[in-house]
């Protein structure tokens, strides 16, 4: 039948044969609450399992099992915490299942790798205060031919999954060969997207994963979305080299928790790539150097409810094929005074509605690209609809860009700036009104050098801007505002525009219904007025409008409606009475 070691017992067993055992389908070798230590042995051709441990944490040391008609090793705790165990150098062959199945709640292990003989998880969690260290080349298997629901491993605790980058640690489907050996010889096996469930990092767990692979789950309840494959749930989790791939739906989601993420995959997932949210409170993110391809909407999805980026840097990060973003769509609050938008190549920010609220101030580093979008419904659609992407600010918006690298705000549809963000290759022609614009509000101040501005204007009726200084504050220079729907750039609040570009509106260039001038500038080919001003009687004010050109050496053309003060007799672009317009330029400056 086999060995028996029972609770209170003990057995150390080196250099030793363990084989055809297990008449009456029991394990050749059981540890049911005793102590057992096996180093250099052979467990080989049992009727059953090899061995069978409950409720007792082993010493498994360089052991080879083979030909045994069940699982090669299985740990289960049915009862308390498994802590202090060890595995390491352990092989396997022909074996009904080739690795150590197990089922335990874990207190303090460390778990080493064993070569083609991984890990088999039918259920692990990391309990509260326990760490788990998990070592280079170390393999897991999970899968719902073992838990019907499919495995998820849960971390309340504290996981360091520690690879190196040719020996990972890997997390991946039971019936995949590449890592870990052929788990099931008996029958080929493939694996596929939802194979098992994933990893969750909650309440108040913590993970640090370096070189560390995460692959194929994402597997929920019939009937349900999948879910994501890395769970991090009001936890902190720091990500150094780990990739994330073939999930069923998401590969990442974080929420309430300030991610650290660096130089990692995530792909091939059918969902986003990865998803931070500030659902309750503000988040300082690090997510630098990733690389996001052919996920299935979303290469990053970000959403701040509860605050802005703090100290949180978004660099570096690139991507391609994803279905719906190759960027990283962003929507919510900025509401602290250091948030600070770093660069990603040909990766931008794609936003539909953006708040930087009373007291903020967000800043924007030069080269970003932001394009804009109004989202489908639900958020889970398959196409973006056009016109009422927007930046609300009634705080501080800097976007002070360089000659060499200027900050561009555009469409989404734009694959001239920040590349092909939609994935469709350039199907899609960008329009006039594509997206709404900057407003700027009592109390608000956006500071806008080497700048452009393209493609805005969009609304649901009436006269919008793309940047709309409604009652705020707006000081813009060497910068340029193309192609909106209607005007450039205009409102009741206080504009100051030097040494810009207004050119290819379909509306009125500037038009001011507040404090406005604008000087050294371009004004040409806009669809009405080059520059109308509205603020106040004739006799009051004059807005400020000299040294500047407006498409022709003879300077600008004039409404001829009645004014009190010399018009302009041009042929450039039209401006209206209340202009200060002499001296112009007869050559862009």
């Amino acid at each position: 039948r086999g060995l028996v070691v029972n609770s209170g017992g003990t057995a150390d067993f080196t250099h030793v044969v363990l084989q055809y055992a297990g008449y009456g389908d029991v394990a050749a070798g059981q540890a049911l609450g005793g102590a057992l230590r096996l180093q250099d042995s052979q467990v080989n051709h049992n009727l059953a399992q090899g061995l069978y441990i409950e409720d007792s944490s082993p010493t498994l040391l360089n052991n080879a099992f083979e030909g045994n008609g069940q699982e090669a090793v299985v740990v289960r705790f049915l009862n308390g915490v498994a802590a202090g165990m060890a595995f390491s150098g352990n092989t396997g062959r022909n074996n009904a299942l080739n690795g150590i199945l197990l089922n335990a709640s874990l207190g303090d292990n460390t778990l080493a790798a064993n070569p083609d003989f991984p890990y088999v998880v039918e259920d692990m969690t990391i309990e509260t205060g326990a760490t788990v260290t998990v070592e280079a080349g170390a393999v897991f298997k999970l899968g719902r031919t073992l838990l019907e629901q499919g495995t998820l491993v849960k971390v309340f605790g504290t996981l360091n999954t520690w690879g190196t980058a040719a020996e990972p640690v890997v997390f991946t489907s039971v019936n995949q060969t590449l890592y870990g050996g052929d788990t099931y010889p008996a029958g080929a096996r493939t694996p596929i997207a939802g194979d098992w469930r994933g990893i969750a990092v909650c309440d108040g767990g913590a993970a640090d994963l370096e070189h560390t692979i995460i692959e194929y789950g994402g597997y929920s309840d019939p009937g349900q979305p999948g879910i994501a494959q890395l769970q991090v749930l009001t936890a902190t989790a720091t990500l150094d080299s780990v990739t994330v791939q073939e999930g069923l739906l998401h590969g990442i989601y974080a929420e309430d928790t300030s991610l650290v993420m660096r130089d990692s995959v995530v792909s091939a997932n059918a969902g986003f790539g990865l998803r931070v949210h500030g659902k309750t409170r503000p988040i300082e993110p690090v997510i630098q150097n990733n690389v996001f391809n052919d996920n299935g909407t979303y290469g990053m999805y970000l959403i701040l409810n509860g605050g802005g980026l703090g100290d949180g840097d978004i660099s570096g990060n690139t991507g391609g094929g994803n279905g719906m973003v190759n960027g990283v769509y962003m929507e919510g609050h900025i509401s602290d005074t250091t948030s600070y938008w770093a660069t990603n190549p040909d990766f931008p920010w794609v936003i539909w509605t953006l708040y930087v609220d009373e007291g903020a101030k967000l800043t924007i580093a030069p080269g970003n690209v932001l394009k804009f979008i109004n989202p489908p419904d639900g958020h889970d659609g398959v196409t973006f609809a056009r016109g009422t992407g927007t930046a609300l600010i009634t705080g501080t918006l800097e976007a002070i860009g360089t000659e060499t690298e200027p900050i561009i705000f555009t469409s989404y549809w734009d694959d001239a700036a920040g590349g092909d963000t939609n994935g469709d290759y350039g199907g899609a022609e960008v329009l006039p009104g594509d997206w709404r614009g900057f407003i700027v509000r009592p109390g608000g101040r956006a500071v806008l050098s080497h700048t452009e501005f393209r493609w805005g204007g969009g609304t649901d009726g009436g006269d919008t801007k793309a940047v709309f200084v409604d009652g705020g504050q707006a000081i813009v220079s060497y910068s340029g505002i193309y192609s909106s729907s209607w005007t450039g750039v205009g409102g009741t609040g206080a504009i100051t525009i030097t040494d810009s570009v207004i050119q290819g509106n379909l509306g009125n260039g500037v038009q001011f219904g507040g404090l406005g001038s604008v000087q050294w500038s371009t004004i040409v080919n806009n669809g009405g007025y080059g520059l109308a001003n509205y603020y106040s009687p004739y006799s009051d004010y004059r807005a400020l409008a000299t040294n500047n050109y407006w498409g022709n050496s003879t300077g600008p053309a004039y409404d001829g409606l009645p004014c009190p003060f010399e018009p302009p007799a041009g042929l450039g672009s039209m401006i209206n009475c209340p202009v200060e317009w002499a001296p112009y330029l007869a050559s862009p400056p």
